[in-house]
């Protein structure tokens, strides 16, 4: 779950122990979601999906909101990057699972 850029950016020394934060934060929530909805039915449902995958757990909110229960309240923006990467990552592992089953 890791986009380069595709130039380094030093980022200012201190500002160190907010990045560490923030990348913190991050891979927990991250982490979070994509053990949620590993599952069949969701990697099936992802997979399916024609559209951006973070608008695949806007349209099944009701059913699970995704950071409910890490009691967080986060910025739209930080939320929808998150649901995006972590919606890549499992159509990604549905693929490659519809493929292996295909063989």
């Amino acid at each position: 779950m890791s986009d380069h850029l595709p130039l380094p950016i030093r980022l200012p020394d201190e500002e160190d122990t907010r990045f560490e934060r923030l990348a913190t934060l991050t891979r927990r929530v991250a982490t979070h979601v994509l053990e949620d909805h590993w599952t069949p039915v969701h990697l099936d449902g992802i997979a399916d999906a024609s559209h951006q995958t973070q608008k695949y757990f806007d349209e099944h909110e009701h059913e699970h909101e995704p950071f409910e229960e890490l009691d967080l309240s986060l910025r739209s923006r930080f939320r929808r990057c998150i649901l995006q990467k972590v919606g890549e990552t499992l159509r990604s592992h549905a693929d490659r699972r519809d493929a292996f089953q295909s063989i």
